[in-house]
């Protein structure tokens, strides 16, 4: 396997496309010349390969049989939460406190009145974050608003879709205790 891949590079080297079953391979130029008479330079110029599909594959790819699958759904996904005040992970909330949540997708607008995060205690009383320091895909860090003593799950709300009107959230696994 080694020689093949020392014969492949030496015949691009060489300035020689190089056709594989599998794919096939050709050497270039990247830049801009000025004129016919412009040469290579450098500091404008970039040799480069590029590469496509080998008649193999080619083939192979008009026989398979596909099955369509639904994806799923994109939500805030909650990872943990941290009490600055304590540094606690998943388990204290100080109220007026600052806590910090991780994740992914977990931006929203807040423009919105449906959107953002959520105190929900086991009584199902919603306490919504009002004041939010940092706003960011995988990182929110929030005042925590003053909340009666109680566990609570925190969760995100979000729209999602080219409408933004597919309201979505997530949730920490955990239950986090205000004392």
């Amino acid at each position: 396997m080694q020689l093949l891949f020392e014969v492949v590079t030496e015949q691009l080297q060489e300035g020689n496309n190089v056709n594989l079953p599998i794919v096939n391979l050709r050497p270039g130029i990247s830049g801009s010349f000025s004129g016919a008479s412009d040469s290579f330079d450098s500091k404008r110029h970039k040799t480069k390969a590029t590469a496509s599909i080998g008649a193999l594959i080619s083939k192979s790819m008009k026989s398979v049989s596909v099955e369509k699958t639904n994806r799923p759904l994109t939500i805030p996904l909650l990872s943990s939460f941290r009490d600055i005040q304590t540094g606690s992970l998943n388990d204290i909330l100080t109220v007026g406190g600052i806590g910090e949540l991780s994740g992914s997708d977990l931006n929203y607008n807040v423009a919105h009145p449906d959107e953002g995060i959520f105190l929900i205690s086991t009584t199902n009383e919603e306490y919504k974050v009002t004041q939010v320091a940092v706003l960011h895909p995988k990182k929110l860090v929030f005042s925590i608003p003053l909340v009666p003593a109680g566990n609570y799950t925190l969760i995100v709300r979000k729209n999602f879709g080219n409408s933004g009107k597919t309201l979505r959230q997530g949730r920490l696994n955990a239950i986090v205790k205000n004392s």
